[in-house]
């Protein structure tokens, strides 16, 4: 592993740890073993370590995803696929907060996109099969924005249950989208 790839790796440790708060280049150079000067030469700044970390992140959050076994059916594949973001979100909290917070400036991830692709595919093949109740983009804005908010529900007020009618609400949400398979 590069010096580069132990402080990307540690970064994200600090963020799944404390949050952004707790991405410090002290504590981040102490856990490498090395002094200020070689987090610098590697990413600029912090920020630039924290943007690596960040990316990272949504590069673990599309391995995850791409690991979903799909089912056969479209809709419960997309239904899974929302499942499967709200158990990242709920296995990485703090890291997730770190993601959203910095995708929400406009920043743009390679990998972010890669997973917004994922969804495209999944709500372009059940247009084509006539599956859906609103176009694809609306789907895709319905769907993203839902495992969001359900997201963020989970991890800032719920993060010791299950689910509430809330999240049940926001998943639901999405299986509207769906008109049934006749």
């Amino acid at each position: 592993m590069t010096i580069r790839d132990q402080f990307i790796e540690e970064a994200l440790l600090l963020l799944e740890e404390g949050g952004p708060e707790g991405l410090t280049s002290r504590a981040v150079c102490t856990r490498v073993g090395v002094k200020a000067p070689t987090l610098y030469h590697h990413f600029g700044d912090l920020g630039g370590l924290h943007d690596a970390a960040v990316s990272a992140g949504f590069e673990r959050f599309l391995a995850h995803k791409q690991s979903q076994k799909p089912f056969a059916d479209p809709g419960e594949d997309l239904l899974a696929g929302w499942d499967n973001y709200i158990a990242f979100a709920r296995a990485h909290p703090k890291l997730y907060r770190a993601m959203a917070a910095k995708y929400a400036t406009g920043q743009s991830f390679l990998a972010a996109q890669q997973s917004r692709e994922i969804l495209d595919r999944k709500l372009e093949a059940l247009a084509a099969a006539g599956r859906l109740n609103v176009p694809p983009l609306a789907a895709a804005e319905i769907t993203w924005s839902s495992a969001h908010a359900a997201a963020t529900l989970i991890i800032s007020l719920y993060p010791n249950e299950p689910t509430t009618a809330a999240i049940t609400a926001l998943r639901a949400s999405v299986e509207h989208l769906l008109r049934p398979v006749v």
